[in-house]
C-alpha cells in the first residue's frame, strides 16, 4: 500500500506542476496577478478593473469588455468604468453600445471631458457631424487641450489602429480650433 500511496502521490505531483506550467505558459504575469487577485475578492470592483486592464493590455478586447461587467455589478454610478467600456466598445466598432456607456456616463457627470470626447468621435465616424460638433464645443470649454483625446489616440494606436487614432487626433484638432474661436 506504501508503494501505491507513493505512487498516486507522485502523480499528483506531476499533474499540479503540469497545471502551473500550462497556466503560467497562458497567461502573462500581470493577467495571472489580476485573476488571482479577482478570484479572491470578486465583490470589489477594483479587482475586475485590474483584469480589464490586463486583458486590454495584451491585446484580448473581448476579454476586457467582459471583465467590466463585473465592475458594474459594484458601482453603477461609476463614470469611469462606462468609459473603459465605452472605449474598448469603439474600438472594437461596437459604436451603439459603446454610445449609450456614454450616454450613462454624461447622466453623471454633465461634464466628462472622456465621455464627450470619445462620443464626439464617435458621433463623426457615424457621420452626425453637428452633434460631434456640439460636443467637441463642449470639450473645448473644459478641456481646450484635449488631453483626453490625445490619450484615446494613443491608445487607438497601442491597439495597432492606427486609422482611429488618426481620426481621434483630427478630432482634437477640432476641439483646439473650437477653443480658439471662443
Amino acid at each position: 500500500w506504501r508503494r501505491l500511496a507513493v505512487g498516486v502521490m507522485i502523480c499528483l505531483v506531476i499533474f499540479w506542476v503540469n497545471v502551473a506550467w500550462q497556466y503560467n505558459r497562458l497567461y502573462p504575469d500581470e493577467l495571472r496577478y489580476a485573476l488571482y487577485f479577482r478570484d479572491i475578492a470578486p465583490g470589489f470592483r477594483v479587482t475586475h478593473i485590474f483584469v480589464f486592464q490586463a486583458y486590454y493590455n495584451i491585446g484580448k478586447l473581448r476579454e476586457a469588455r467582459e471583465a467590466l461587467t463585473g465592475a458594474f455589478r459594484g458601482d453603477k454610478k461609476d463614470r469611469a468604468v462606462y468609459v473603459y467600456a465605452a472605449f474598448v466598445d469603439t474600438a472594437m466598432g461596437e459604436y451603439a453600445r459603446a454610445e449609450d456607456s456614454l450616454l450613462k456616463s454624461i447622466s453623471l457627470d454633465p461634464h466628462d471631458r472622456p465621455a464627450k470626447t470619445l462620443l464626439g468621435f464617435i458621433y463623426e465616424n457615424r457621420g452626425d457631424y453637428a452633434k460631434a460638433q456640439k460636443l467637441y464645443d463642449d470639450v473645448a470649454k473644459i478641456d481646450p487641450l484635449c488631453e483626453e483625446g490625445g490619450r484615446f489616440a494613443y491608445s487607438f494606436a497601442d491597439l495597432g489602429q492606427e486609422e482611429n487614432a488618426v481620426l481621434m487626433d483630427e478630432s482634437c484638432r477640432k476641439i483646439r480650433e473650437s477653443h480658439k474661436a471662443l
